[in-house]
């Protein structure tokens, strides 16, 4: 948890169980204490008497940057250009902030900010990061990356959104896409601000920089919360009382003894609580995370499960692993958190590979697997009905998302498709796949799929005007 100052913690509990063991420390401390992410509309709707005061601004910012600090600031069009990734250096930062253009172009703002949080929450998705949106609005779109798909993935990954409204409020649709923009600081208890209002640019400054002063809490979570379940969080710091919302993780059995089964739980049904907490003296509390099952776990409102599988050497064996491979029950792991399905495509091994009891970990997340696991792996294809000639295969592994963006394993060119359309993914022996888009939804038949639909051979799946056939072998 990041809580936005320092202070004693003096009590703490998930749901009814006072936690003992919390560590905390300033952020200050930290090689790298924060992350900024500046996404900026360059387009000539920013009225040419406030491009000075963006600059000044941006100045304010990176000149008040934290020791480690680091800024990627990118500039919005069809496309997302980046004008520098993960730099602290004040020169390199000051060149490309007043190397900025303003250009005479259609701002695709929700798609590109979708996917500039997407990434930035990809590399890295327990660093404490913040969001500073310059633009002149925010619209309603049925195609691609809905305000409402944007909304949720901020709302998953945490991060306080700071936004700057500029341009004119002179009309019910311009007022609209602002009071769009301002929301995206709602729903994370960040501030916003009008150019129309102010341009007092040190004081907005200073309001962005707020949890520069915050305090990384981690907790070790008692084992009989650990159980999957949707638990509140207190913490109370300085005589502050902060609370939230966290799904538990599952915990995991100790080492040595018999792995317990447990059925995986439908991650459509269990996604993660989105954190929006204040404080009772209505101070915000940013969450990043929380921490679990007997080792710290800091996940991003999720829990990730790691599979390390080592072959065994001896030639001996290699046949009998081969007959174990056609008896043994499919084990899936799925994550919840889109911006890492792919981590499953570089793990180690192929077939009845023996898993022994091990703890995978990555940097500041640590998961328990135990027992014997074998993996087996299906060919997806999907075939165009209209022109069969059309077709994409993969390897079905983790969870594929279906869609017009780029970022999707699946992507299907085609302008009635949605950027993130469905996903498909292997539960217990079946394939299903869910709905992804809120506007555009994919359907089987004339049939809505509002929640897993269970796939077969033959199965066609009708995303906008695209018809695709499933085809399975494996």
């Amino acid at each position: 948890m990041y809580l936005p100052h320092s202070g004693e913690i003096t009590d703490c509990q998930v749901g009814t169980v006072s936690c003992s063991d919390v560590q905390a420390a300033p952020i200050s401390e930290s090689e790298t204490p924060v992350r900024t992410l500046i996404i900026l509309d360059n387009s000539l709707s920013i009225p040419k008497d406030q491009r000075p005061l963006i600059t000044q601004l941006l100045t304010n910012l990176i000149g008040n940057r934290m020791e480690g600090e680091q800024f990627t600031i990118v500039t919005i069009e069809d496309d997302i250009h980046y004008l520098c990734t993960n730099e602290s250096d004040y020169l390199a930062l000051s060149s490309a902030v007043n190397g900025i253009q303003y250009q005479n172009q259609d701002t695709q703002l929700t798609d590109n900010v979708y996917q500039a949080i997407q990434t930035l929450y990809q590399e890295s998705p327990t660093q404490f990061s913040r969001v500073v949106i310059v633009a002149d609005g925010v619209d309603d779109k049925e195609i691609g990356y809905t305000r409402a798909e944007l909304q949720e993935l901020i709302q998953t990954c945490g991060y306080p959104v700071y936004t700057v409204g500029c341009g004119p409020d002179n009309t019910d649709e311009r007022t609209a896409m602002l009071d769009n923009l301002f929301a995206l600081s709602r729903i994370t208890s960040g501030q916003s601000y009008y150019f129309g209002d102010t341009t007092d640019t040190y004081q907005m400054a200073q309001g962005i920089c707020e949890y520069n002063q915050a305090q990384r809490v981690t907790i070790r979570l008692p084992a009989e919360v650990c159980d999957g379940t949707v638990r509140g969080v207190k913490v109370v710091c300085g005589g502050e009382e902060y609370t939230t919302q966290l799904m538990m993780p599952f915990e995991s059995p100790q080492a040595g003894s018999a792995p317990e089964k447990k059925e995986y739980a439908d991650t459509e049904h269990t996604k993660p609580v989105p954190a929006q907490p204040m404080a009772a003296s209505g101070v915000p509390l940013w969450m990043v995370a929380a921490v679990g099952g007997g080792v710290i776990l800091v996940v991003g409102a999720a829990g990730i499960l790691l599979l390390f599988c080592r072959k065994r050497k001896k030639k001996a064996v290699q046949q009998e692993q081969k007959e174990e491979k056609k008896a043994s029950e499919v084990v899936e792991i799925r994550d919840t958190v889109p911006a890492i399905r792919h981590w499953y495509d570089d793990l180690p091994g192929d077939g009845p590979d023996e898993c022994t009891d091990f703890a995978a970990d990555t940097g500041e997340n640590t998961v328990q697997v135990f027992g014997n696991v074998s993996r087996r792996t299906k060919r997806l294809r999907l075939v165009n009905v209209k022109n069969e000639s059309l077709f994409y295969e993969v390897t079905l592994q983790g969870r594929i998302t279906v869609g017009r963006s780029a970022s999707c394993q699946i992507t299907i060119d085609n302008a009635s498709v949605s950027r993130t359309q469905c996903e498909i993914y292997q539960q217990d022996g079946q394939i299903y796949a869910v709905n992804r888009s809120q506007t555009n939804p994919t359907r089987i038949g004339r049939t809505v799929m509002d929640h897993p639909t269970p796939l077969k051979n033959g199965t066609v799946l009708t995303m906008g005007k695209v018809q695709m056939r499933v085809e399975m072998d494996g």
